[in-house]
């Protein structure tokens, strides 16, 4: 990745605003980086909470500028949970249900019900889904959990002698 000079002319003070323009050196970087900015600009944040390791939990979700909330578990799916595990920057993903993760703190607020993701898209937030933000029909017996898949093997089997 390389970082572009400022213009023929131009000096670093020569506006208000400051910008640095990125030039991926590959189109998945360019993939990458667009999948970076949309995911923490424009997007709601996702994270995973009360699991036993880092890769799975209940899924939390945070719209800019509000707080942490759940999704419910209505129509939840092995496609919703990947997206969430990729976006968490893992292969792939389960669906978990209540009581696999227990329920949170009924004072924090359901976000998301009725998700229908794909499974391709690089955000849970540019899933489709049949109702809008805090408009569900769910308690927190129903909070959608995920199990990221952390390693994949490579097809290959090997030998170890000792």
């Amino acid at each position: 990745m390389t970082k572009s000079p400022l213009d023929e002319g131009q000096t670093e003070n020569s506006s208000q605003h400051e910008a640095v323009i990125i030039e991926p050196d590959s189109f998945g970087e360019y993939l990458e980086l667009l999948n970076l900015f949309t995911s923490q600009l424009l997007d709601s944040e996702v994270k995973v909470f009360h699991g036993r390791s880092a890769n799975e939990g209940l899924v939390m979700v945070r719209p800019p500028r509000g707080q942490w909330g759940t999704v419910c578990d209505d129509g939840w799916d092995d496609a919703d949970a990947t997206v969430v595990c990729r976006e968490l920057g893992f292969r792939a993903g389960y669906a978990r249900f209540y009581p696999y993760f227990g329920k949170t703190n009924a004072s924090l607020p359901i976000y998301i019900d009725d998700m229908q993701c794909v499974g391709t898209e690089p955000t849970l937030s540019s899933c489709q889904r049949q109702t809008g933000w805090r408009q569900h029909n769910c308690q927190h017996e129903e909070d959608a959990g995920v199990q990221c898949i952390v390693n994949q093997a490579d097809g290959n089997v090997y030998v170890h002698l000792h």
